[in-house]
């Protein structure tokens, strides 16, 4: 009987993995998205910008990071489903 329970766990482990892959995958795209993302958010700082600082998002380069790695999280999760 031990070795019917030896052989069953091994291909239960197979079919783990291909998910585990899967998962990981998964991650790495959404943090390529979030890096993308806070990258554009600060260009977009740099470039267009606001001289007057009235404006909220894009006058400090922080809030502008992190508005656009926000931005790259959320298109991220959509476009991963």
């Amino acid at each position: 009987m031990s070795t019917q329970l030896e052989s069953a766990n091994p291909s239960a482990g197979d079919s783990e993995k291909p998910l585990r892959l899967r998962n990981n995958r998964m991650w790495l795209y959404t943090l390529a998205y979030v890096v993308g993302g806070g990258l554009v958010g600060f260009a977009y700082h740099k470039l267009v910008g606001c001289r007057s600082g009235a404006c909220p998002i894009t006058a400090n380069p922080y809030i502008s990071t992190i508005y656009g790695a926000l931005m790259g999280f959320l298109a991220g999760g959509m476009l991963g489903k």
